[in-house]
């Protein structure tokens, strides 16, 4: 969800509003992430983490609501950017360079971030597609998908 569809779905949504309202670390949690203000986000996570933990609906899974959040940050970050120092980014999330390497690693290893980072020259390197492209690739692969099922679904007709 991109930072409009977050004010417009989350922080202007009539039938949210009350939920933020009782709540205010959610509240400045989302703010927070809308108003890209990356270090105050992280610790902000902290918190939802910890409550994350002692709720029994989210706590088996809180783990990965936190790296997802940490992620979906980082992407929000990077996205105007094609190079960043690590030590730019790092001052930014309020964590230091090994811990965003350590984060940025993982992410990189999994495929979840299409990235390079230069531990020699400090800095990430991004490899972001154009809306476009990605938009078209998305369609091919969807009706390559459809084109297979009708194939198959003839077979069995037959």
């Amino acid at each position: 969800m991109d930072r409009q569809n977050i004010q417009k779905r989350i922080l202007n949504a009539t039938d949210i509003a009350p939920f933020l309202y009782k709540n205010p670390l959610l509240r400045q949690y989302v703010e927070t992430l809308h108003q890209c203000k990356y270090a105050t986000f992280f610790r902000k996570l902290i918190d939802m983490e910890a409550m994350m933990k002692m709720d029994y609906v989210l706590a088996p899974n809180y783990k990965h609501v936190v790296r997802a959040m940490r992620l979906k940050a980082y992407l929000q970050f990077l996205t105007p950017y094609r190079t960043v120092t690590l030590q730019y980014m790092a001052d930014e999330f309020g964590i230091t360079a090994e811990t965003l390497v350590r984060d940025l690693e993982l992410f990189i290893k999994h495929r979840l971030l299409k990235a390079k980072i230069d531990g020699v020259g400090g800095y990430l390197e991004t490899f972001f597609e154009p809306a476009k492209v990605q938009l078209k690739e998305t369609v091919l692969e969807e009706t390559d998908q459809l084109i297979d099922r009708m194939w198959k679904l003839k077979h069995y007709l037959k």
